[in-house]
């Protein structure tokens, strides 16, 4: 049957007919236009279709399309991207002089810092626990800081200070551990300096920014520290030098706790090495460490590339 005398059923799936094959009779003919326009950056089609309808029924006539497309020439920018290096030859020859078979050093070195370690105050514990996981140890010294933390956690009460009480909070929340933001009750005085502009504690303000990012919902008093610390370590950033600097930057771009920690582990060491009450055994040991654990990512590369 022609296609224009094709006549529709005012329910079309009443039809016997599977769907494909009623489809293809109600598909109507494509005439095109080959009237070819040149356009910057675009494509432009233009479809026009004349459906009749005559006593309810549907009826295609004089059907027409006209299509009018555009050539799209534009040139691919080039990013001027560096050669890639990473072939096979570059892969087989990365050497690492690093293997488990420093453990023995390890252990030694783990040895001679718990020593350090047990006799140390609980800020001292506090202090050396935060270089531990900055420096990408706590795997070595996940038992040891569980049971310090412990400890630390029923002796809250002896912190004074903000800056203390911000690293044990932060730390306690950080391992798991129940602890409340009414640690911060005894600090009103330093807290009221920080809304009038008057803390001179820049180390303070970084520590008690970073604890307010693990506050719960509707703990209205971190939620205040949080916006009090903010402002101030954001107007001391311009002022501050060294070390401390860069951490008050990094704090601003993103919470310590929300970074991979692998990723700025290099980092990380290389600022602990600048500091002046650095363990050295802590630093050898994160040293040693990073070379082990680089040396394992390397044989994994090399082995995946055969």
């Amino acid at each position: 049957m022609p296609l224009n005398q094709l006549s529709l059923s005012t329910n079309p799936f009443s039809s016997p007919l599977r769907t494909n094959e009623r489809f293809q009779q109600l598909k109507p003919p494509v005439k095109l236009i080959s009237g070819i326009k040149h356009v910057q950056g675009h494509q432009i089609g233009k479809r026009v279709t004349d459906l009749h309808a005559s006593n309810g029924q549907g009826l295609l006539q004089n059907h027409e399309t006209k299509f009018e497309a555009v050539s799209v020439e534009d040139e691919r920018r080039s990013g001027n991207y560096k050669p890639n290096i990473w072939n096979y030859e570059f892969v087989e020859s990365l050497t690492n002089e690093y293997n488990y078979r420093e453990d023995g050093r390890v252990k030694k070195l783990k040895k001679d810092f718990m020593h350090v370690f047990d006799q140390a105050a609980d800020v001292t514990k506090l202090q050396l626990i935060e270089s531990i996981n900055r420096l990408g140890l706590s795997l070595v010294f996940e038992k040891d800081i569980e049971d310090a933390l412990d400890v630390i956690g029923s002796n809250i009460k002896s912190f004074s200070g903000v800056q203390a009480r911000a690293l044990c909070f932060r730390l306690l929340r950080q391992y798991g551990h129940d602890i409340s933001q009414d640690i911060f009750v005894d600090s009103v005085d330093e807290i009221n300096a920080l809304k009038q502009g008057r803390s001179a504690d820049i180390k303070g303000m970084l520590e008690l920014f970073e604890a307010s990012h693990l506050a719960f919902e509707g703990e209205h008093i971190m939620t205040e520290a949080k916006a009090l610390s903010h402002r101030d370590v954001k107007e001391v950033h311009s002022n501050v030098k060294d070390n401390i600097a860069k951490q008050v930057a990094d704090a601003l771009e993103l919470p310590l706790h929300w970074r991979v920690q692998w990723f700025e582990m290099r980092q990380q060491i290389d600022a602990y090495e600048q500091e002046v009450e650095r363990n050295p055994v802590l630093l050898e040991l994160a040293k040693l460490n990073f070379n082990m654990i680089q040396a394992v990512h390397q044989e994994d590369l090399r082995q995946l590339s055969m």
